[in-house]
């Protein structure tokens, strides 16, 4: 995980799945409690409803103290779930990462 003033930054896993996530909430609750933060789902390869639920709960955590958190990198694939699951709209994706945002 990567520490920046502005934004947090976070690289997910391969895989963000029902058999992944407890390990990832575990890794990823007290970091979450501050600051904003940019996922980069670059490496993510698989990903199921329990994984997209998990990316909501902590955007909801964030918004909720007024932080931001944004998806970027995320591959078409995975946009693919994100619309079957009617989440598309619902999460901030942004296609690259900037180091000036």
């Amino acid at each position: 995980m990567t520490v920046s003033t502005e934004k947090q930054q976070w690289q997910s896993p391969a895989s963000l799945t029902i058999y992944d996530i407890k390990q990832v909430d575990q890794q990823m609750h007290e970091p979450l409690q501050k600051g904003s933060w940019m996922f980069d789902l670059s490496a993510l390869k698989d990903l199921d409803s329990t994984g997209v639920q998990w990316l909501m709960m902590a955007q909801r955590r964030l918004q909720k103290r007024g932080e931001l958190l944004q998806l970027v990198n995320v591959q078409d694939e995975i946009k693919d779930i994100f619309a079957v699951l009617g989440v598309l709209e619902t999460l901030s994706l942004k296609q690259e990462t900037n180091e000036d945002d």
